[in-house]
């Protein structure tokens, strides 16, 4: 059986890092898909995994703030096709939406702040050019969001992401 394991990014050290981290330990021969990859933001110990990366890898400037990225992560999301069976999923925001044949398996650590909590995910106050960017695309990151929460096979929730689940609509 082939195993993959996806995150949304790995520029920052935190728990949801070393989640992944554990999930590596445990299939390491399993490759990790997601957007960005910083190697100096991020734990050292993922320098010996097998990292595969969305083409906004490319712009140093976005593995350095992920945040600006953000009009651009569907797209870099929905092109990151793992191929494998089954898909070991670390997400609060992207990686739940990577296209794959396989079973997806989700652990949601939080509801996704950059389309529920705009303002505190970006850290600005309201009415900043980056807030209003944010806002004016909110309805589309938003349906991207529930179209893909409806995709995975099984999702864990931690006891925050449960407000996720209540504003996809599901059960």
């Amino acid at each position: 059986m082939k195993i993959a394991i996806a995150h949304d990014y790995l520029t920052q050290r935190g728990g949801a890092e070393r989640v992944v981290l554990a999930m590596s330990r445990a299939f390491p021969e399993a490759p990790i898909y997601t957007t960005l990859y910083d190697p100096d933001g991020t734990y050292p110990e993922f320098a010996d995994a097998d990292i595969r990366t969305s083409a906004l890898n490319r712009i140093a400037l976005f593995r350095r703030d992920h945040r600006r990225a953000l009009p651009f992560l569907p797209a870099a999301v929905d092109s990151l096709r793992i191929d494998a069976d089954v898909v070991l999923v670390s997400s609060s925001g992207w990686a739940h939406g990577f296209p794959t044949r396989g079973r997806r398996l989700v652990y949601c650590y939080s509801p996704a702040r950059w389309v529920y909590l705009t303002d505190t995910y970006l850290g600005r106050p309201a009415g900043t050019s980056a807030l209003g960017v944010a806002l004016g695309l909110r309805p589309m990151l938003r349906a991207w969001d529930r179209a893909r929460a409806r995709t995975p096979h099984h999702m864990g929730l931690t006891d925050r992401s449960r407000t996720r689940v209540a504003l996809w609509g599901a059960t």
